[in-house]
């Protein structure tokens, strides 16, 4: 991992974060995650968080497609189980 030192103006945002938080440049796009080492498995959080992508998200959100309920799919679940 690398590490990067934070001057003051960081320390002063930074220091208000109580759990996982994106950070985001200016234009409001993600370059990263803080996770807080108060917040319990905080290196595991921020591992996860790293492998997230934002524009897949926003993707699949936009996505146009027969959606299912929930229900619908524990049904399509329930139907490959083997008996």
């Amino acid at each position: 991992m690398t590490s990067v030192t934070a001057n003051e103006a960081v320390l002063a945002v930074l220091g208000s974060v109580k759990q996982l938080t994106e950070i985001r440049d200016p234009s409001g796009k993600v370059i990263g995650f803080f996770a807080p080492i108060a917040v319990e498995h905080a290196q595991h959080y921020a591992n996860a968080a790293a492998r997230i992508d934002p524009a897949a998200i926003q993707r699949a959100k936009e996505e146009k497609g027969p959606g299912r309920t929930t229900a619908e799919v524990l049904q399509h679940l329930k139907s490959l189980e083997k008996t």
